[in-house]
């Protein structure tokens, strides 16, 4: 199995922290916290599991890249769009998962 080293494009840290904010104003600045956290750590699961995800058929993920792949969040609220580019794992986005077709 092979380990990835993960990247993070700009408009995927924008994504977090517009998240990020969206929590903060339904909930607390803690639940905020706990809820990036958790999806930082779907990120870097990504080092050993990108390998295994099949290439997206989506047109709204096909849009953002022409070989994007994603990870389903463990809330199932949000996708993880990334691609693999030589030994990379770059993240492109994190999109709500029912604006996904």
């Amino acid at each position: 199995m092979e380990n990835y080293k993960i990247v993070v494009s700009r408009l995927a840290l924008d994504d977090l922290e517009m998240i990020s904010d969206f929590i903060v104003k339904l909930n607390t600045t803690e639940a905020s916290r706990i809820f990036v956290s958790n999806l930082y750590d779907d990120i870097q699961s990504l080092s050993y599991l990108a390998a295994m995800i099949p290439l997206s058929t989506s047109n709204t993920l096909k849009k953002i890249h022409p070989n994007a792949k994603r990870l389903l969040s463990k809330n199932k609220k949000w996708n993880i769009v990334f691609y693999i580019n030589e030994g990379y794992v770059v993240v492109d986005r994190i999109i709500l998962s029912k604006t996904v077709k």
